[in-house]
């Protein structure tokens, strides 16, 4: 009498379960594995346990996310260059800009820096300052 309950009873689950993945309405308490669409690329996949699988491109992004936070390192540890400077927004917006350039950026050369973009920062740090200099007089 049991056993005929119990299959009574795997028998009314396995067709809501049918009927269920014909509806596209899923509702089994088990792990499963989604299917990944195209627009769904190089995102996380959840299953109904709240856990996540990595995909390939992550793992990668990863692996390349931390060599280049090594290099900026070594280039802080090699130049001398004081940690706190890390913390200056315009490192971070430097960096932002860089990223958002995307691959094949070329950086300022010598010349650029010591010449072209430091005559600019001057000009603009005297325009700033000549509002301030109007300022001033009218005190």
């Amino acid at each position: 009498m049991i056993l005929g309950v119990l299959m009574k009873n795997l028998e009314a689950i396995e067709k809501k379960r049918k009927a269920n993945q014909y509806s596209g309405n899923d509702d089994d308490d088990d792990d499963e594995i989604k299917e990944i669409s195209s627009k769904d690329k190089g995102k996380r996949v959840a299953s109904r346990s709240g856990s996540t699988q990595t995909t390939l491109n992550q793992l990668l992004k990863k692996d390349i996310r931390e060599e280049a936070r090594r290099q900026i390192a070594r280039f802080f540890y090699t130049s001398a260059i004081p940690f706190n400077c890390v913390k200056n927004p315009d490192f971070i917006k430097a960096l932002e800009m860089v990223a958002k350039h995307g691959p094949g950026f070329k950086p300022p050369s010598y010349h650029d820096i010591r010449e072209k973009y430091l005559k600019q920062e001057v000009d603009q740090t005297m325009k700033l300052l000549e509002e301030y200099k109007l300022e001033w007089k009218k005190k």
